[in-house]
C-alpha cells in the first residue's frame, strides 16, 4: 500500500530538506560578561524464514514512502535526484505543495494511516536498521499529528526562512539540462500565482483566528516581497536562466532564444506578479485583522502547538520546562567558565577584540584547511569536492549568513556552500561558519552518512535537531583548530555557546512563558546587555521565528550530553574519534533513539 509521508516541517516548508540555512546571526549580542563503527542498511534482510516476509514487506513500505515523497514536489524531485531513471522514477506532474482547503485535514488523516500502517509491522521481526527507521518515523508521525491539531498557528512566511525568501534560491538551483527540464521550469513558474493564492487563503484564516503574523514580521516580509517584485530582485533570476540556457549544447540558437524569452516572460508575469500579489493581499489582511504580537503564547492551543514545534525542531523529548532548566544551567556554566578564563588571563579581553582566524578571506582555502585538520578526531571524509558561491546581491538582505544546498541523493560529489556577503554580516567570523557548513559540518555529515548506504527515505526526513545540533557542535569545536591560544579558543567557543543560550532562553520565554519586550529587556539587562535597539532586534527576531534557534542550541546540548555520558561510561576507553564516528554512522534521528543506540555502542566498546 502506497502511503504519502506528510510532515508540516517536511512538505509545506519546501526548503527544509533542500537547504540548510545556517549559522544564524547572533551578532546583536556582545556577550562578554563582567575509529568508525559498524553499520547496517535496511537491505540487510535476515534469511530467517519467519522474519523474512516482514522485513521484505517493511522495505517495500519504505520504498513506497520514498517514491511518494520524492515525487510530491517538482523541486524535491529535481533537486534530490540526479538520475531518476536509476530509481525507476519518472518526473511527476509539475507541482508545488499547496495550502489547499483540506491540506491539514488530509495531512492528519494520512499521518493517522501511516501510524496504523507502522503498527501493523511486527517490530521484533525487523532488522536493527529497520527498527531504527520505524522509531524515527513513529516519532515524526506523532509530532505531525500534534502539529496538525493546532495547524492554524503554523506560519509559512517567516522572516528568516519563509517560503517567500527561499523560493528564489530553489529556482536558481533547479537544474536546466534539456528541453524537458526547461519546459518544466516554465510551467513551475506559471504555478506561482496559484501557489501564493493558497498561502494568502491560509493567512486569511490565520487573521480570522486572531493569529496573523506580528507587525514587525509583516513589515519585513512586505519589504522582502517588494524587493523581489522589483527589476533588481527578479532580474537576477532572468539573467540566471538566460546564462544557463545559452550554455546548453543540446539546443540550437533558435531554441535557446525562444526558451530564454519564455523564461523571462514567466518570471515577469508570474514570479514578479506573484510577489506583488503577496504584498497587496498581506496589506489587506493586516488592515482587516491586525496582528498577533504575542507569538505562540497567545493561548493554550498555541502553546501546545509550540511544544510540538519544539519537539519536532529539536528531536528532543524533554519538556519545555526541562529545556528551560537545561538552558539556564548551560548559561551558568558558560558564564562561570568564561569568568575563570578571564580572571586567570587578565589580558585576554584585548585578544578577543584582536584575533585572526585562518583564511578568513579565502573560503576555499579555509575549507581545505579544515578538511585536513579534522583527521585526528573525525573519520575520513568520503567526499572532498565542493564549490563556494556567493549569494546574489538581490537576496543578501534576507538570507542567512551562509547555507549549504543539500545535494542530490545520487550525486554526493556536487556540494555547494553559499556565502552571504551582506554588510550586516561583516562582523561574523568566516572560519567557524565554514566549519558549520562544510567540514566537519553539514557537507561532511551529509556525505558521510550517505556513504553508509542508508535507505533513501532517510535522506528525506527532516531531523533538524540532529543536523543543526551537529553543525553547531563542530562550529564551536572548530575554534580549537585555529592555532589560537588555548584559552582564547575556549573563550570564543564559550562566547558563541552563551549567545545561542540567551537566544534559546528568550525564545522559550516569549512563546511559552508569555514574555513581552520589557521582559526580554529585563532578562538581557541581567546579562549586561543594555542597548534598547539590540534588545528590540533580538525580541523581534525570536518573536517572528519561534523555535528556529532551539534546533541549533538544543541539538548542540544533546550531543554534548551524549559525549559526556560516553566519557563517563567508557573512562580511559573513550575516544573522541570513536564518539564522532558513532554519531555520524547512526545518522539523523531523534535524541532518545540516539541515546538507546549509544548504550548498545558503549556495551560493545566495553566488551572489546
Amino acid at each position: 500500500m502506497k502511503q504519502k509521508l506528510l510532515s508540516l516541517l517536511l512538505c509545506l516548508v519546501l526548503t527544509t530538506t533542500l537547504i540548510y540555512g545556517c549559522r544564524q546571526d547572533n551578532s546583536n549580542i556582545n556577550s562578554k560578561p563582567e575509529t568508525t563503527t559498524e553499520t547496517t542498511t535496511s537491505g540487510n534482510i535476515s534469511t530467517d524464514d519467519d522474519n523474512y516476509p516482514v522485513q521484505e514487506a517493511f522495505n517495500e513500505f519504505l520504498d513506497d514512502c520514498f517514491e511518494s515523497l520524492i515525487t510530491s514536489s517538482t523541486f524535491t524531485f529535481r533537486l534530490r535526484l540526479h538520475d531518476p531513471d536509476s530509481f525507476g522514477l519518472s518526473a511527476p506532474e509539475v507541482c508545488i505543495d499547496t495550502f489547499s482547503d483540506t491540506y491539514f485535514t488530509d495531512t492528519m488523516n494520512e499521518s493517522t494511516i501511516l501510524k496504523d500502517t507502522l503498527a501493523g509491522f511486527e517490530y521484533a521481526s525487523l532488522t536493527s536498521e529497520q527498527q531504527l527507521i520505524y522509531d524515527i518515523l513513529e516519532d515524526i508521525v506523532e509530532c505531525d499529528l500534534l502539529l496538525c491539531k493546532n495547524y492554524i498557528y503554523y506560519e509559512p512566511l517567516t522572516t528568516m526562512s519563509g517560503i517567500q525568501n527561499q523560493l528564489p534560491v530553489l529556482f536558481s538551483e533547479l537544474p536546466l539540462t534539456d528541453e524537458e527540464t526547461i519546459i518544466e521550469c516554465i510551467n513551475l513558474l506559471n504555478t506561482i500565482p496559484d501557489y501564493f493564492q493558497t498561502i494568502i487563503n491560509f493567512e486569511n484564516e490565520k487573521g480570522k483566528a486572531g493569529c496573523f503574523m506580528s507587525e514587525n514580521a509583516y513589515n519585513d516580509i512586505v519589504k522582502q516581497c517588494n524587493t523581489l517584485a522589483s527589476p533588481s530582485g527578479y532580474g537576477f533570476l532572468q539573467k540566471h536562466f538566460e546564462n544557463t540556457v545559452n550554455s546548453l549544447d543540446c539546443l540550437d540558437d533558435t531554441k535557446k532564444a525562444s526558451y530564454v524569452s519564455q523564461l523571462k516572460d514567466a518570471v515577469a508575469d508570474n514570479f514578479m506578479e506573484g510577489y506583488t500579489y503577496l504584498t497587496d493581499e498581506l496589506d489587506i489582511i493586516s488592515t482587516r485583522y491586525g496582528h498577533n504580537n504575542e507569538g505562540l503564547s497567545l493561548n493554550d492551543k498555541s502553546i501546545s502547538y509550540y511544544e510540538a514545534l519544539v519537539k519536532s525542531y529539536t528531536g528532543s523529548s524533554k519538556t519545555i520546562e526541562e529545556l528551560i532548566s537545561a538552558v539556564d544551567k548551560a548559561l551558568e556554566n558558560d558564564i562561570y567558565n568564561m569568568q575563570v578564563i578571564l580572571l586567570s588571563n587578565p589580558d585576554i579581553s584585548d585578544s578577543m577584540e584582536n584575533y585572526t582566524l585562518p583564511y578568513e578571506d579565502d573560503p576555499n582555502a579555509a575549507l581545505n584547511y579544515l578538511k585536513e585538520e579534522i583527521t585526528e578526531t573525525f573519520p575520513k571524509a568520503p567526499v572532498d569536492s565542493f564549490t563556494v558561491e556567493n549569494v546574489d546581491k538581490a537576496l543578501e538582505d534576507f538570507l542567512s549568513p551562509a547555507f549549504y544546498l543539500i545535494p542530490a541523493i545520487d550525486d554526493m560529489n556536487t556540494n555547494i556552500i553559499f556565502i552571504n556577503n551582506s554588510s550586516s554580516y561583516g562582523d561574523m567570523d568566516l572560519f567557524p561558519t565554514l566549519a558549520h557548513e562544510g567540514f566537519p559540518g553539514h557537507l561532511y555529515q551529509t556525505t558521510y552518512f550517505a556513504a553508509t548506504n542508508p535507505h533513501p527515505i532517510r535522506h528525506l526526513l527532516n531531523l533538524g535537531g540532529y543536523v543543526e545540533g551537529w553543525a553547531k557542535y563542530v562550529e564551536l569545536y572548530s575554534y580549537s583548530l585555529c592555532n589560537l591560544d588555548e584559552n582564547l579558543a575556549s573563550l570564543l567557543a564559550l562566547n558563541q555557546s552563551y549567545s545561542f543560550a540567551l537566544y534559546s532562553r528568550i525564545d522559550m520565554g516569549i512563546h511559552y512563558e508569555g514574555w513581552g519586550l520589557q521582559d526580554v529587556k529585563k532578562f538581557l539587562l541581567d546579562y549586561g546587555i543594555t542597548d534598547s535597539a539590540t534588545s528590540l532586534s533580538i525580541y523581534n527576531t525570536l518573536l517572528d521565528n519561534p523555535g528556529i534557534y532551539l534546533q541549533y542550541y538544543i541539538g548542540y546540548l544533546e550531543i554534548c550530553q551524549l559525549r559526556d555520558y560516553a566519557k563517563s561510561a567508557l573512562g580511559d576507553n573513550f575516544s573522541l574519534l570513536g564518539f564522532h564516528a558513532f554519531i555520524l554512522n547512526a545518522g539523523p534521528c531523534q535524541f532518545d533513539i540516539l541515546r538507546d543506540k549509544m548504550d548498545v555502542w558503549i556495551e560493545k566498546q566495553t566488551d572489546n
